[in-house]
């Protein structure tokens, strides 16, 4: 069991009296707007996945991997990429 020091407990005393505010509102809705982004561009793959496995658009056998992989591949380089491109944008 761990034990509180007085830095600890003087902390935690002050983070419960915090008063919740309009700015913490503000982070809360941005959060939340760009995880519901994050969340479409995950699903597209799934609807990708649905039209060009069936259908008249259906494909190769071969390029549906490609075609969804791309999709999560964006994401992961893409946020990091385009983050640091509107930073620098931003900072001008």
């Amino acid at each position: 069991m761990h034990t509180m020091t007085s830095d600890e407990l003087i902390i935690r005393d002050r983070l419960d009296r915090m008063q919740l505010t309009r700015l913490h509102l503000w982070v809360l809705a941005v959060c939340c707007i760009s995880f519901a982004f994050d969340l479409m561009e995950l699903s597209l793959g799934g609807v990708l996945s649905a039209v060009f496995s069936a259908g008249k658009y259906q494909g190769e056998r071969y390029v549906l991997p490609w075609l969804l992989a791309s999709v999560f591949m964006g994401a992961i380089f893409g946020a990091p990429a385009f983050g640091s491109f509107a930073e620098g944008v931003a900072s001008r």
